[in-house]
């Protein structure tokens, strides 16, 4: 779970992918420059495409390629910052994490710094004193092709940077990010029909609390691993929080049951099990997602904005977020191992709660306008038509019940 965490963190950085270009980049310069002693300089003088200068030309290339990169990265960086500052002040700071995860911009900068890179680490191999005269003739023709190749994904920025900005595309992306969570934490209908085992409610034996090390977001729980973990100790886990949900210090985070007191070195190893990060993710907390669209549509309906067109498009990405889920199951907080045994108990988010994420706070910032609301009864009829699950069904009908109040009491 913590290399899961780590990959997360790594993904949604500016550094990890630019670092490892530019390493890539100075073992193509050492690479390059080897070759360079190994091929014969008659070979090297049929290579028409090869450059063919002196050492002060190559010098000079290498100088004026680095030179304007250096300066392109800089305004791109500038650049990037200024659509974070943007994405944070207009669409909401928890946006910020599906921006800093586009690998296109990373990719970007880390072109541009491997160039600059390359280009430094062959200026310091080319002589032309006394001493002997030296010009690998690949690595600078290299690194004219490095030029080429930092022009094109220049233009590509431009275009890339006008785009992400839209409210559209980030939506969209959102919008992914919530159903690809949907489906890894919700069960088809066909493969969860409802039948449930026996789910007793007491469990009994000796009880050995897990409190958590420090505070922050409860991000992770590794259920199959806390159910081998419980079968191999015969004993019988309680969680308490669920993943999304704020986690204080020695607070208690899961009850083992068992038949004696767990020692410390058992504790240890059910405690792996919970991963607690500051920032919370959408990987088992689909909430999440549907709290960050709905940020952006109670952003839109603001007075210091009022753009219900943009609140109107992220009710249609919150509807089909919600049509994945009207198709699926919560699965059951009663976890058994192979053999039919209880061994876990968890908590598990409700339909109320993800309804309520997606749609109530919308429904609220839009009480004075009609055409909003309208358009989000409109939506809530189609879901409720869809769901399948009677809890879902009666969570969506409430909100359309409480929205068509609401329209009746504003202004024609």
């Amino acid at each position: 779970m913590k290399l899961i965490a780590v990959w997360q963190a790594l993904r949604s950085s500016y550094w990890f992918i630019p670092t490892l270009m530019a390493m890539g980049a100075s073992a193509i310069a050492y690479a390059l420059v080897s070759i360079n002693d190994i091929i014969p300089p008659e070979a090297v003088s049929k290579l028409r495409w090869l450059y063919a200068g002196g050492p002060e030309g190559a010098r000079s290339v290498l100088s004026t390629i680095a030179g304007s990169i250096v300066t392109v990265a800089g305004t791109t960086f500038s650049v990037t910052i200024a659509a974070l500052a943007l994405t944070s002040s207009q669409f909401g700071p928890r946006l910020l994490r599906t921006f800093r995860r586009d690998t296109g911009n990373q990719i970007v900068l880390g072109v541009f710094l491997s160039t600059f890179l390359y280009c430094v680490l062959i200026l310091r191999t080319i002589r032309g004193t006394d001493d002997g005269i030296y010009v690998p003739h690949f690595a600078v023709s290299f690194g004219v092709l490095l030029a080429i190749i930092s022009l094109v994904v220049l233009i590509y920025f431009i275009h890339h940077s006008a785009a992400s900005i839209q409210v559209s595309n980030l939506m969209s992306l959102v919008s992914e990010d919530l159903i690809a969570t949907v489906k890894r934490n919700l069960r088809p209908i066909e493969d969860d029909p409802g039948a449930r085992l026996d789910e007793p409610k007491d469990v009994p034996g000796e009880e050995t609390i897990l409190k958590a090390k420090k505070a922050g977001y409860l991000l992770r729980v590794d259920y199959d691993a806390l159910v081998r973990s419980a079968a191999d100790k015969k004993c019988v886990v309680t969680v308490h929080l669920r993943p999304g949900n704020l986690c204080l210090s020695e607070l208690r985070l899961a009850t083992v049951h068992s038949a004696s007191t767990l020692d410390e070195d058992d504790a240890k190893d059910f405690l792996g099990h919970f991963y607690i990060g500051s920032e919370r993710t959408p990987e088992q907390d689909p909430e999440h997602g549907f709290q960050q669209l709905a940020e952006v549509g109670v952003r839109a309906l603001s007075p210091g904005i009022n753009d219900p067109f943009t609140a109107m498009a992220c009710l249609d990405q919150l509807t089909e977020g919600m049509a994945e889920v009207a198709c699926r199951r919560i699965p059951s907080r009663f976890l058994f191992d192979e053999h039919g045994q209880l061994r876990v108990v968890a908590v598990s988010f409700t339909y109320e709660e993800l309804v309520v994420a997606g749609f109530q706070h919308i429904r609220k910032a839009a009480r004075a306008n009609r055409e909003v609301l309208a358009h989000l009864s409109r939506r809530l009829q189609v879901l409720v038509e869809r769901a399948e699950d009677p809890d879902l069904r009666i969570a969506l009908a409430r909100q359309l019940v409480l929205t068509e109040e609401q329209i009746r009491k504003c202004d024609p």
